[in-house]
């Protein structure tokens, strides 16, 4: 396991990192690309469906799925059509026909949706159960005088709507607007700052997900970890530009945040992804497990590992047959890093002897003692 939290403290990230401008790093907003039709993503899952029923339809119809719960009460979507051509700001509640929702998948998980999930929770209830319908609409005001309805909260509920009530049919939503003197960047950021605040809340919302919706949202501590992500190459959902390293994907940017504040040396973090991507360039994803045990290495033995020394051991050692996944292997499991720390020191030290010509080790079991905290080794 890492050492917790509470010892980690602050870290100020190195300037050059804060000073990244992420708006000219990460993927400008591109309607045709970012917006996504939740009743044509329902009709994509049916159409590639393997078993049956291949129809929305014919699965109602074998589950039985009908409505249930008392129907809320909203504006007809007539009235709801004229409040947003008039252009003023309003937060209201309303029905929407179901097939003129769009998700935006640069912050949302749209293009993403758990179908296995909705049939589940469609079951469940034996079809749409009113009082769990919660879908937020935000109003994007469109050069052209039109606008469209897009989700911030509520992907789901919609297709699960789409799913039992047939495509077109009217689905209750909060419909709010910014009104039309509000930039289509101004409602986008609102848009996102719901999205986000409600996402940071539920369990069932992944890390990568609040961390896209935040740095969307202007929150400091999410930009934050985007601008280390596209210091260091890394991609996150196809969000990062291009910007000279071959971009790859992490594990955890959580993780490699946790690492960063737990050794408070971003150029060794740096280094020794650098080093893995480097010595397996032809990995998709670098894994943060692995990346920390080389970290936990060079923060508590500065003097005789150094990133030379490093790089030349990792490069024999994966000529070796040695893969990433070997730095820390089954790390689902074991989460106590010491483990695979110790396992690779004494890897190092049997290939230090053998290449150096050396009688004893470079780092002995005593070095290890004294050199990290007694509390951290008791599986060594």
């Amino acid at each position: 396991m890492f050492i917790s939290d509470m010892r980690k403290g602050d870290y100020k990230l190195p300037d050059s990192v804060q000073k990244i401008d992420l708006s000219k790093k990460l993927h400008e907003y591109n309607e045709a690309n970012d917006l996504v039709n939740i009743a044509d993503e329902v009709d994509k899952y049916f159409s590639k469906r393997k078993k049956e029923p291949h129809t929305a339809a014919k699965m109602v119809e074998k589950n039985k799925w009908s409505e249930s719960g008392i129907k809320p009460e909203g504006e007809s979507f007539g009235d709801l059509d004229i409040r947003i051509r008039r252009g003023l700001p309003f937060d209201t509640n309303g029905w929407v026909p179901n097939d003129i929702i769009f998700g935006n998948k640069q912050h949302n998980r749209s293009n993403t949706i758990n179908f296995n999930n909705i049939i589940t929770h469609l079951n469940l209830r034996n079809g749409l159960f009113w009082q769990a319908m919660n879908i937020t609409l935000v109003v994007y005001y469109l050069d052209d005088g039109s606008y469209k309805l897009i989700t911030v909260i509520g992907n789901h509920c919609t297709a699960k709507s789409i799913i039992v009530n047939g495509r077109g049919a009217r689905v209750f939503a909060r419909v709010i607007s910014l009104g039309k003197n509000a930039s289509l960047s101004e409602i986008r950021k609102f848009g996102a700052i719901i999205h986000h605040t409600d996402s940071d809340r539920r369990t069932n919302q992944g890390a990568n997900d609040r961390l896209i919706s935040g740095v969307h949202a202007g929150e400091e501590q999410y930009m934050n970890t985007m601008k280390v992500l596209v210091d260091m190459g890394f991609d996150m959902k196809n969000q990062v530009k291009q910007n000279g390293l071959p971009l790859k994907a992490i594990s955890s940017a959580q993780s490699l945040m946790s690492v960063i504040k737990e050794y408070k040396n971003y150029d060794m973090v740096k280094e020794n992804g650098q080093l893995i991507r480097a010595t397996w360039p032809e990995a998709k994803k670098i894994l943060v497990s692995g990346l920390s045990v080389l970290c936990t290495i060079r923060h508590y033995f500065p003097k005789k590992v150094g990133s030379e020394l490093m790089k030349e051991f990792i490069t024999d050692w994966a000529k070796g047959g040695n893969e990433q996944e070997d730095l820390y292997p089954n790390s689902t499991n074991n989460k106590d890093i010491m483990v695979p720390t110790y396992d690779l020191i004494k890897s190092l030290n049997k290939w230090y002897k053998k290449k150096y010509n050396k009688t004893k080790v470079l780092i002995s079991r005593r070095d290890i003692f004294k050199a990290i905290p007694e509390d951290l080794l008791v599986n060594i």
